[in-house]
């Protein structure tokens, strides 16, 4: 029998303590290096759509791996209407459905999730010599700015907002995906632009998710307005007005940032114009809309898709412009003679009479005056002014009440009744007459 002296016993322990160390050292090594090809192999081989709990390992892989790509965010706007309108069934198909549209866009390499916020969709998009990255996002947004027909024929069409950032090997996973939702909140406010990313659209969103949380608060309240037209003949007729949390359009966009106006004003449009559908009413329709507003280089195409989405006639609709502070002047009249291409009328609200309001009127190519009983009592002295003003250039003037305005009213301001019987133009296409009074009264 051998005996090991207390050294050599101490020898071998070491020794096999350290091969059993280099053994698992090596093992580590193995095993990391297979994982890191297993990763890479998982990453190469994800389907062009997943879900986002992989979108984000994927995105941040190829930020460690240091390639060049880009993310773009599309959004839908204003789903918060639509989910008010379908089931929850109704609004899940159609984000699949947009999805799927959005995906056949989908470059070699590229990937889109949907994010837990649902109306917001994560893109991937690698570098490509002869990629036209803006060219892209506008295909893809016209893809999901399609009619979108689900269960029953239900055809949902929505206004999208693009923006995008590009990858400068500087960022973390979010830096780069705040730079695409800064991009994105400047698309929003321009009513669907798509946006790239630079210094100059940096912007807080955290005052924008603020504007965003508080309008899922708001309460809208919809009263159907008796509005007598002062002129020579009878007619009489409705206007839908809304208020939201108890103050009258123009006040509550006042106290809107004035960066977020526009498009805030444009939600307001749309849940009038779910509103008057869901009524089923038959009538002349009029939307609110800022002179702010109309900077937007969308606006009439974005007011036009609404349109084509609620089934309503152009003809049947009255802008009623509201002041506001603009920069770009020439850009609203633009604007303006778009929408009344479209066969829609204007209408400037008169909050004050002064030699800039008849200049404003003509500038913006009004052909109705819209008045309020509370303004005719307190400017009687300077009315005379405005009608004659009205009579010389063949204006109309409303006036929206509360009251039922009889003709001795009227009369003193040299005007009657007017009752509407034409029947020339309706507000729904292609859709019966429906009872109009009772429905927004009930």
């Amino acid at each position: 029998m051998i005996y090991l002296t207390y050294a050599e016993r101490m020898i071998i322990s070491l020794s096999t303590v350290v091969v059993l160390a280099v053994l698992i050292f090596i093992f580590i090594l193995l095993y990391k290096k297979q994982r890191i090809k297993m990763i890479k192999t998982k990453m190469l081989t994800m389907n062009d759509v997943v879900k986002y709990k992989h979108f984000m390992p994927f995105v941040k892989y190829q930020l460690k791996q240091e390639e060049d790509f880009s993310i773009i965010l599309l959004h839908v706007n204003n789903l918060d209407i639509l989910a008010k309108q379908y089931s929850n069934y109704m609004v899940t198909a159609y984000l699949r459905k947009l999805a799927k549209n959005v995906s056949m866009h989908l470059t070699y390499g590229a990937k889109l999730a949907q994010t837990p916020q649902r109306d917001l969709f994560a893109i991937y998009i690698p570098k490509e010599e002869s990629l036209d990255l803006l060219l892209l996002a506008y295909s893809m947004k016209d893809a999901a700015n399609e009619n979108l027909y689900i269960k029953n024929a239900v055809a949902i069409k929505k206004n999208i907002s693009i923006g995008f950032a590009i990858n400068d090997k500087t960022n973390t996973y979010t830096e780069l995906m705040d730079k695409a939702m800064m991009a994105l909140v400047q698309s929003k406010r321009q009513l669907g632009e798509v946006v790239y990313y630079d210094e100059d659209v940096a912007t807080s969103i955290i005052d924008y998710r603020t504007v965003v949380r508080n309008l899922r608060l708001t309460t809208t309240q919809y009263k159907l307005y008796d509005t007598y037209m002062l002129a020579t003949e009878e007619m009489k007729n409705y206007t839908l007005k809304v208020k939201v949390n108890h103050l009258e359009e123009k006040e509550f966009l006042k106290q809107i940032p004035l960066k977020d106006q526009g498009w805030v004003n444009f939600w307001l449009i749309e849940n009038i114009f779910k509103e008057i559908t869901s009524k089923k009413l038959n009538d002349e329709l009029e939307i609110p809309v800022l002179l702010k507003t109309l900077e937007s280089e969308n606006i009439a195409e974005a007011i036009e898709n609404l349109c084509i989405a609620y089934e309503i006639d152009p003809q049947g609709i009255t802008v009623s412009l509201m002041e506001s502070e603009i920069i770009a002047s020439q850009k609203v009249v633009e604007n303006i003679l778009k929408l009344k291409e479209l066969g829609m009328t204007i209408a400037y609200n008169v909050t004050n009479i002064s030699p800039e309001i008849y200049h404003s009127i003509q500038s913006y190519h009004a052909t109705i005056i819209n008045l309020t009983k509370k303004f005719i009592d307190e400017n009687k002295d300077a009315l005379d002014e405005l009608l004659y003003f009205a009579k010389f250039n063949h204006l109309d003037i409303l006036v929206s009440s509360n009251e039922n305005l009889d003709k001795v009213y009227l009369e003193n301001y040299h005007a009657t009744l007017y009752s509407k019987v034409s029947s020339k133009n309706t507000l729904f296409i292609d859709r019966k007459s429906q009872k109009r009074a009772k429905d927004v009264k009930k």
